[in-house]
């Protein structure tokens, strides 16, 4: 029984010492988007997205409904809050949260009862910030975009039937 532990030991010992392997290349999905304003080693700061604060109320998507984003500088990350109005009965059903990883923003988005699931940027320019996530069938991918005084958001989820895209377009309130 002894040799058997220490033979144990040892073989799990070797596996975990195994040489590192080179890291492999990120998936083509993963890779930032580039465009004519928008350059991957570009600094985004919080500031450049302070559009996103607010109240914002999307009164057109869900017949009889509203749905809710509430947005906040709180410290070092932007805080939001999504959620429903029915009547006069609100209800917050997620968390997300904007912070800065270096010179990159972040996206957590927290769905009630779940645990956050991180979002990269994926490309940015002024006004509009897209954060993506393959691994994530629903979003993979959401965009803030700034449209006027209102704010637009899109996503996309991962179905079956493939990808489809959704569409809230949010009036301060």
């Amino acid at each position: 029984m002894k040799r058997f532990l220490i033979l144990s030991i040892l073989i799990i010992g070797l596996l975990s010492c195994e040489s590192e392997d080179l890291p492999s290349a990120p998936h083509p999905l993963d890779k930032p988007k580039v465009n004519e304003t928008t350059s991957i080693d570009q600094k985004i700061t919080l500031y450049d997205l302070s559009w996103i604060q607010g109240i914002w109320i999307d009164s057109t998507s869900f017949p009889g409904k509203k749905v809710i984003e509430h947005w906040s500088l709180k410290h070092d990350t932007l805080i939001g809050l999504r959620g429903t109005i029915n009547k006069a009965d609100t209800t917050f059903s997620q968390t997300s949260k904007i912070f800065m990883n270096g010179s990159t923003p972040i996206y957590l988005l927290e769905p009630e009862g779940s645990a956050f699931v991180s979002f990269k940027v994926k490309n940015y320019q002024k006004g509009s910030i897209t954060f993506g996530n393959i691994a994530n069938p629903a979003p993979t991918e959401l965009t803030y975009t700034q449209s006027g005084l209102n704010l637009d958001l899109s996503f996309t989820i991962l179905t079956p039937a493939g990808e489809r895209k959704f569409k809230h377009h949010f009036l301060p309130n």
